[in-house]
């Protein structure tokens, strides 16, 4: 099955202009988001920090738990 084109975002041009500016951005957010498709569309390379494998080849910390806000 072919994935479908790649649909821009409102973050796209904000993501355009700092990418001239920055060797790497962070993206973050809530799940399903398209984080992950956003990244893909645009990077030459995607270092996936969730993988245990990347992560110790890269030398990163385990990632911080996600922040729970209690109303």
């Amino acid at each position: 099955m072919a994935s479908s084109p790649y649909q821009r975002r409102i973050i796209d041009d904000e993501l355009d202009e700092l990418s001239l500016a920055l060797p790497a951005i962070s993206l973050d957010g809530i799940k399903g988001v398209g984080k992950t498709t956003t990244a893909r569309a645009r990077a030459r390379t995607v270092r996936r920090l969730d993988d245990p494998a990347v992560r110790e080849l890269l030398g990163a910390d385990a990632p911080v738990p996600q922040k729970c806000h209690l109303a």
